[in-house]
């Protein structure tokens, strides 16, 4: 069984009582990055609420493929549910975040947890960043910038 890392941040002013979570699932293609990612910019959208969040690290393709990040990150997730009471969570009030490659496994996570209906996880909202999503590259828009910019159509098509 591979273990899973995961980092938790809360307010300094950090109470005992069950708040909401972010959990995050970072970007990078699949193929980059790690869970402290962005995490800066991520924690400013949720500045001056009482949030737990929480960020995943999980293995990257191309040395473990599909569906190893998912495994990882449901797993993380599962985990933070068992242990919400603990984390000063409410379990009831658990958000799932997953930035451009991490769009798609958080919707992963979101099915998997409708499919599992594993006891102590039920998400109560799903929010997608510039998702990865498209893995045709058939679209307009990925065949003008099939070799322009940062995230081209190519780069996206080989992660």
């Amino acid at each position: 069984m591979h273990s899973v890392t995961l980092s938790v941040f809360t307010s300094k002013s950090f109470t005992n009582h069950s708040r909401p979570a972010v959990y995050i699932i970072h970007g990078g293609g699949q193929i980059a990055g790690d869970r402290f990612s962005a995490i800066d910019s991520l924690i400013r959208l949720f500045e001056g609420i009482d949030f737990v969040i929480l960020s995943v690290e999980y293995r990257l393709a191309l040395e473990h493929p599909a569906p190893a990040a998912l495994n990882d990150s449901y797993a993380g997730l599962v985990w933070v549910a068992d242990h919400a009471a603990e984390l000063g969570i409410d379990p009831a009030q658990i958000m799932i975040l997953g930035g451009s490659g991490g769009g798609p496994i958080a919707a992963g996570c979101s099915l998997l947890e409708r499919q599992n209906q594993h006891p102590t996880l039920n998400l109560l909202a799903q929010m997608l960043i510039t998702p990865m999503l498209d893995d045709q590259g058939q679209t307009l828009s990925a065949k003008q910038f099939e070799h322009v910019g940062p995230w081209c159509a190519a780069t996206n098509q080989m992660a």
